[in-house]
């Protein structure tokens, strides 16, 4: 996960206005987003809203972590 979560984070300082104020970064960092602490969720099954994943600022996200290709190695 070090690859992707360095992307996440160049992300986020990149496009620091689309990531919301009240958000749960302390659910998966304990450190205030220095370091992943490794939490994630795996399902066979997912259940998301449509509108979220269809939104200009996922589709961004998703955009910038095929470009640099870090998802896929991890």
């Amino acid at each position: 996960m070090s690859t992707l979560w360095k992307t996440v984070k160049s992300f986020m300082r990149q496009y620091s206005s689309l990531i919301p104020k009240k958000n749960r970064l302390d659910f998966i960092s304990d450190d205030g987003g220095r370091t992943y602490n490794t939490c994630y969720f795996g399902s066979n099954l997912e259940i998301g809203s449509l509108n979220f994943f269809r939104s200009s600022a996922y589709l961004r996200f998703f955009e910038y972590l095929d470009r640099t290709g870090g998802f896929f190695y991890e």
